[in-house]
């Protein structure tokens, strides 16, 4: 089969797709659906690093917006007994960037209750509605792009990914895209596990060793186990890895095996 040049699809996916649970909350609606909340200053982050700064890598432009009423919520003694109807703030808003010299968007939408009721019974007007509108909104189009991928897609369910998540974060080991050792998050489809172009180590390789050269890794024994893991890795890019002075245990030498004294490395060479 001819091998090209051309970029995976799945290139931003695989950078954003991981998120770090120390910026994740689990919530609870008042109708009781239970999910994971990702902070949106995380996900801004998340696309400077892959975009550039905003505003000149990537920003979010207001396409339109509406005020939208609702079903009656009461009717207050103050205005002489008129209902007052619930008012919900839409918008629709488009994320764009800026990849390989090509301007990319995704479109979404965003609402935000404007008059409502409290929990209190109190009717109330909120003015940050149509800023809350447009972050809902630019949440929804990055999620597009495969930001916060693992959540979307009901991997943080999984109390055991969580937890090798934590690990592997609290390590300095989890670079972008990877699923820590452990957890259940298939390949892509299509793409075997552990290959890339011939004769050339992985996008993934270059990661960790990038992580290693900074001297970035907390837990050490944590982050070879990651590696000795992670199944995107080929046999070779993994032997490497674990052979790097970065990653070496302390009391232990090449390769992970404990060091040896002067005499016994001689009675074992001679």
């Amino acid at each position: 089969m001819t091998q090209t040049n051309q970029p995976s699809g799945l290139r931003i996916w695989e950078q954003v797709q991981t998120t770090d649970p120390a910026y994740t909350r689990r919530f609870t609606r008042p109708s009781g659906f239970e999910g994971t909340a990702i902070n949106p200053t995380y996900l801004v982050r998340k696309a400077t690093e892959v975009f550039g700064p905003f505003g000149i890598g990537w920003g979010v432009e207001l396409i339109s917006e509406s005020f939208v009423e609702g079903h009656v919520i009461g009717y207050p003694a103050a205005e002489g007994g008129a209902p007052v109807r619930a008012v919900v703030h839409v918008g629709r808003y488009e994320v764009w960037y800026e990849l390989d010299g090509k301007r990319g968007s995704a479109k979404h939408y965003g609402q935000t209750t404007f008059v409502g009721r409290s929990t209190s019974g109190e009717i109330y007007t909120n003015e940050e509605a149509p800023k809350m509108s447009q972050t809902d909104a630019m949440c929804k189009a990055l999620s597009m792009l495969g930001f916060g991928a693992d959540v979307h897609l009901g991997l943080y369910d999984d109390s055991k990914y969580v937890q090798d998540l934590e690990a592997a974060f609290a390590a300095g080991m989890s670079p972008t895209g990877t699923t820590p050792a452990g957890s259940a998050q298939p390949a892509a489809a299509g793409a075997p596990q552990g290959e890339g172009k011939k004769g050339e180590l992985s996008e993934r390789y270059h990661q960790y060793k990038e992580r290693i050269r900074k001297g970035s890794i907390g837990d050490k024994a944590t982050a070879r186990k990651i590696i000795e893991n992670d199944t995107l890795l080929d046999k070779f890019e993994r032997q490497m890895l674990l052979a790097n002075e970065g990653l070496k245990l302390d009391g232990e030498g090449a390769q992970g095996k404990p060091k040896r004294s002067a005499n016994e490395r001689e009675e074992s060479f001679l």
